[in-house]
C-alpha cells in the first residue's frame, strides 16, 4: 500500500455520427507536487512556531507541538534532552504518541539499548535509521491511517560550540510513503530547523543571563559609590565644623597658623564638594535625575582645581 495523488480528466469519445461512444480518462500523477507543497508548509510552520523561543525547553516543546498537527508525513515525533554526564535522556515531549508510552518513555539510560538506541545516535555525526519498529513496539499504531510504524530517524541535536549533542529528535516515517531522497531530505530539514531553534533559544538565554549579570554589577557599582560618597561626606562634615569655629576666632590665632587653617578648610570643602558630586552621580544612575544637582556639578567642574598646600 502506498499513498499517491492523481488528477483525472474525462473526455467523451464520439463516433462518426457524433454520438458518445466511449470515454477517454487521462490520469496525471501529482504525488510529488502534493508532498512538496505539504512538506514546505510544515517547515514554514515549524520555523514560525519556534522563532523567538525563550528557552531551549520551550523551543523543543513548540517544535513538537507543531509536528503534532502534521502527522501525515511524520506520524509521530519524540524529543529527548541529553544528560551526557548522568548517562540518561529525559523526555522533552512527544507528538502522535502519549508521553510515557513504550515509544516515548520518560527516561532512557544511554548505557543500555532501551526502547530507542540512543547510545548509537549520540556519538554519530549522521542520523540513524531504526527499522522494524512493529517488532520493537508490537501492537502500536500511529498516524492518521492507523498503521503500525515501520521506521524512524534519530537525529542528534547539537548547540553551537557544544561538542556533545544537547538532545535527540526521533521522527517517525509514514509506512505508506516511500523513503526516497526527497522524504529523507525533508526529515533532515525538520531536524535541522529544530536544532537551529534550540541553538538560538540557548543563545538568547545566555544573552539574557549576561545582561542580568551586567545589571547586577552596575547595581553593585552604584551602591559602592554611594557608600563611598557617604563615608567621605560624614568625616568631612565633622572636620569642617571645628575649622569654621577656628575661622570665626581668627583674631585669637597667630596669623601664620590662621592661614594654614584656611587652606585646610578650603581643601576640606573641595573634598566635600567632590563627595556630593559622587553622590549626585549615583543618584543619576539609580534613576533619580530630579535629585541631581547640576548647579553644584557645574560649579565643581569650573572652579575646583588641585588641592592647595600651605606655605610652610
Amino acid at each position: 500500500m502506498e499513498n499517491a495523488w492523481f488528477n483525472l480528466s474525462y473526455l467523451p469519445v464520439r463516433d462518426d455520427d457524433g454520438h458518445v461512444a466511449g470515454t477517454l480518462c487521462v490520469v496525471v500523477e501529482t504525488t510529488a507536487e502534493v508532498l512538496s507543497r505539504r512538506r514546505l508548509d510544515i517547515v514554514r510552520a515549524l520555523t514560525t512556531a519556534t522563532s523567538g523561543s525563550a528557552t531551549r525547553e520551550a523551543a523543543f516543546e513548540q517544535a513538537l507541538d507543531t509536528l503534532a498537527g502534521n502527522d501525515q508525513d511524520i506520524p509521530f515525533a519524540v524529543g529527548y534532552h541529553l544528560d551526557a554526564k548522568g548517562g540518561r535522556a529525559q523526555l522533552a515531549g512527544a507528538a502522535g504518541v502519549q508521553p510515557g508510552d513504550p515509544m516515548a518513555p520518560h527516561e532512557i539510560e544511554l548505557t543500555s539499548s532501551g526502547s530507542w538506541p540512543l547510545r548509537s545516535a549520540v556519538p554519530a555525526a549522521e542520523p540513524v535509521v531504526v527499522d522494524q519498529l512493529s517488532a520493537r513496539f508490537p501492537g502500536v499504531v500511529a498516524g492518521p491511517d492507523g498503521q503500525p510504524p515501520s521506521s524512524a530517524l534519530l537525529m542528534p541535536l547539537r548547540s553551537s560550540g557544544d561538542a556533545q549533542p544537547a538532545g535527540v529528535l526521533i521522527l517517525g516515517m509514514n509506512p505508506l510513503l516511500p523513503l526516497d531522497a526527497s522524504y529523507r531530505d525533508f526529515l533532515l530539514l525538520v531536524a535541522a530547523q529544530t536544532e537551529t531553534a534550540l541553538a538560538e533559544a540557548q543563545s538568547r538565554h545566555r544573552e539574557r543571563r549576561r545582561l542580568q549579570r551586567l545589571a547586577e554589577l552596575d547595581r553593585a557599582k552604584t551602591e559602592f559609590y554611594s557608600n563611598l560618597g557617604h563615608e567621605f561626606r560624614t568625616p568631612l562634615t565633622l572636620l569642617l565644623s571645628p575649622l569654621d569655629e577656628l575661622a570665626r576666632r581668627r583674631a585669637e590665632i597667630p596669623a601664620d597658623l590662621a592661614e594654614e587653617i584656611e587652606v585646610v578648610a578650603r581643601n576640606a570643602r573641595r573634598l566635600l564638594n567632590l563627595a556630593d558630586t559622587l553622590l549626585d552621580f549615583t543618584l543619576l544612575e539609580a534613576g533619580h535625575e530630579h535629585r541631581f544637582n547640576r548647579t553644584k556639578l557645574n560649579d565643581y567642574a569650573g572652579h575646583a582645581g588641585p588641592p592647595e598646600s600651605g606655605g610652610g
